[in-house]
């Protein structure tokens, strides 16, 4: 647990919650259906009731919805980020990151010997995405900023999905608390 204490607990729980999130999401069908446990799905192959179900919920109704300076700011991480990995400019990219997340990413960079920065480790990670999936991060429709003290989570769409990418203040403004390139998809909004 070393590890969770230099990126801090908090965020570390948002990061874990978030990655359980992507992984559950992945597993079962994709059209409503009853399983062999008898619960049914919700047409995004997340069983309606579990964990997973819940926490998409959770975050959806996190804090209150952001009002006044916040959410315009919180929406420029998200569309700044998302403009810089479209350019491919991956300093300014790592710029709408938390330094827990931009270490992250410099030490999985590192891990792979591709180089000691986030630079280096948002360029590996961007490898594995399209030239038009990066052009489609850019077009993400915002939905939803909602904020508690200093963190968040920006609610948006791509063209696959509704996805939630976590936030929090650091230096006087909003950055993305999350070392993924997307969000995980949230499923359905019932």
């Amino acid at each position: 647990m070393n590890h969770l204490h230099r990126v801090g607990a908090p965020t570390a729980a948002l990061l874990v919650l978030a990655l359980v999130s992507l992984a559950l999401s992945a597993c079962g069908g994709g059209s409503s259906s009853t399983e062999s446990s008898g619960s049914t799905s919700n047409g995004d192959g997340v069983a309606a009731g579990s964990p997973v179900a819940k926490l998409h919920r959770a975050i959806r109704q996190f804090g209150s919805e952001a009002s006044g300076a916040k959410a315009p700011q919180a929406e420029a991480a998200l569309t700044g980020y998302f403009g810089a990995l479209a350019a491919a400019d991956w300093g300014k990219a790592c710029s709408y990151l938390t330094k827990p997340v931009r270490t992250l990413r410099a030490r999985a960079a590192a891990r792979q010997m591709k180089g000691e920065s986030c630079t280096a480790g948002l360029r590996v990670a961007a490898k594995r995405l399209s030239r038009s999936e990066r052009d489609a991060l850019a077009e993400a429709d915002i939905s939803s900023v909602r904020i508690e003290g200093d963190r968040g989570f920006v609610i948006y769409r791509d063209r696959d999905a509704e996805r939630a990418m976590p936030l929090r203040a650091e230096g006087g403004s909003w950055k993305l608390a999350a070392a993924r390139i997307a969000g995980p998809p949230l499923g359905a909004t019932s």
